[in-house]
């Protein structure tokens, strides 16, 4: 069960060690997900192949129109914001499920009977999701209460779903990023013995590949990649309304930055669920180019909050977070050593310099689990109890 890119790439490598073991794997996939996988051999199901009822198609249509951009074809996106509006109506009557719509969006979908009526058809062994808090989170529940083992996985700090990680009817088995993490849910009372510090399955090639990331060339360009992302209008989980226009407003600063150091190049990568924009001639636009391969070529992130940001510390990278969005509370890289943070963009172009005038350094590793993906396949295999495994 799986939501955009960065989910899908937590699974797809646990996803590819468990058919090794003649497992067979399927997928529930949601939005930006579903073209990830179109990429692969795997099978997998979206909510078109559940959800395809005429109230489904006139809801999912009229709520398609108010997006401003979508990634996915549009029966994908039809079945998907069909069928959660008609869950919340069930919920809350017509009149109040417009008025949370209107307020919340896409937030205050949380399709807990739809997932379980699905998990109801497949039959599955055992649900694997990741911490997403609407379906992700809803199918550990639905597979809790319909006696499926169910394991989830968190991808970085545990500040966003701490509060259902904690809570020991969801999922058998939580694996976390770190050891401070598994200590919070057991601050908040989580069964020890149901928390394995495993890390993060997508990071596993990157560790792998950090002692082999270059050194910055100090003669060529200093390389900026600006990882875009949009930033909401109304943060309905933690009741704060965002600056829609704070991307934008990086970027102007982020241009004239560069536009006024003939030593700095800016690339770009922008978030999949974002609207194409046009960039000057002098911006590197590299949304199709390969994640890896890009880090590896670039001297310094610049983000919200976005997990590119992170990958780039793991290769040894340097990263600055912009500390003004509703999600930097969820995602704290500065607060935890990871980036420099700046709250006031004219405070940017000043770290900027400090970073490019900065020495290499070997500082230690922020995070050096190479087997997570290993980790998490021996949990799977002790729940289903189908093989021996040291």
């Amino acid at each position: 069960m799986c939501y955009g890119g960065g989910h899908v790439g937590m699974l797809l490598p646990i996803a590819k060690q468990l058919r090794e073991l003649q497992i067979e794997i399927e997928f529930l996939a949601l939005t930006t997900a579903i073209n990830v996988l179109n990429t692969t051999e795997y099978k997998y199901y979206t909510f078109k192949d559940f959800f395809i009822s005429n109230d489904v198609l006139y809801y999912g249509k009229r709520l398609l129109e108010g997006l401003e951009s979508h990634k996915m074809d549009d029966i994908d996106s039809i079945s998907y914001l069909g069928q959660n509006f008609i869950e919340l109506i069930d919920n809350h009557g017509i009149s109040d499920a417009n008025n949370i719509y209107e307020r919340d969006g896409r937030s205050s979908f949380y399709p807990l009977e739809s997932i379980s009526l699905i998990l109801k058809e497949l039959q599955p062994d055992l649900v694997i999701s990741t911490n997403s808090p609407r379906s992700e989170k809803a199918a550990i529940f639905a597979s809790r209460k319909l006696g499926i083992p169910s394991i989830a996985i968190g991808d970085l700090f545990m500040i966003r779903p701490l509060k259902w990680f904690s809570d020991n009817s969801f999922a058998d088995k939580v694996c976390v990023f770190n050891a401070e993490s598994k200590k919070k849910l057991i601050d908040l009372g989580r069964n020890e013995a149901s928390i394995i510090v495993t890390g993060n399955p997508a990071f596993d090639v990157l560790v792998k590949l950090s002692d082999k990331t270059n050194v910055r060339n100090r003669e060529g360009k200093f390389k900026i990649l600006w990882a875009s992302q949009a930033e909401p209008e109304y943060f309905a989980e933690s009741l704060v309304k965002g600056d829609e226009n704070l991307p934008m407003k990086v970027e102007e600063k982020l241009l004239e930055i560069v536009n006024n150091n003939k030593n700095f190049e800016l690339y770009v990568r922008n978030h999949p669920n974002e609207a194409v924009r046009d960039y000057p001639n002098n911006v590197i636009v590299s949304n199709d180019n390969n994640l890896v391969d890009l880090l590896r070529n670039i001297d310094l992130v610049v983000t919200l909050t976005s997990i590119v940001g992170f990958e780039a510390v793991l290769l040894g990278k340097e990263l600055i977070t912009i500390d003004l969005s509703v999600l930097s509370n969820m995602l704290p890289y500065s607060k935890y050593g990871y980036s420099s943070g700046v709250d006031n963009l004219e405070a940017l172009e000043k770290e900027i310099m400090i970073i490019y005038n900065k020495e290499d350094s070997k500082e230690t590793k922020p995070y050096s689990i190479q087997n997570a993906t290993g980790m998490i396949c021996n949990e799977v295999k002790s729940i289903l109890n189908i093989y021996d495994f040291e």
